[in-house]
């Protein structure tokens, strides 16, 4: 795989859910097209699932590199499933429709989603 072109923003995903505590959890890391580190963060809240978690993970990503003014970078996780809701033309849960169709319009920013 060819390195990042420069002033492209490689973002590190994870979503997870504890079923015991009702609760999901978000992390992302962003970093340059060096793969230096540049910032991370966690984020929970109640309810989900663990695919759910996942898709929130993309959307709080995207949310973030939105509002730092990125355009450009690679989205990197590893739930095959979540990846392939997106990229995919599959059939999507009502629940997750809505989160799916945010995602997509925030990929119009040039963000590659990759597994």
């Amino acid at each position: 795989m060819d390195p990042p072109l420069e002033c492209t923003l490689i973002l590190n995903i994870n979503g997870s859910f504890l079923e015991h505590f009702g609760c999901l959890g978000v992390g992302v890391v962003t970093r340059n097209h060096d793969r230096d580190w540049i910032a991370g963060f966690s984020h929970y809240e109640a309810g989900g699932g663990g695919l759910l978690a996942e898709l929130r993970a993309i959307q709080i990503g995207l949310d973030f590199c939105s509002k730092k003014g990125y355009v450009n970078g690679i989205c990197e996780s590893d739930c095959l499933e979540e990846v392939g809701l997106i990229i995919a033309d599959v059939i999507i849960p009502c629940t997750l429709m809505l989160l799916t169709s945010f995602i997509l319009e925030m990929l119009c920013m040039e963000i590659e989603i990759q597994h």
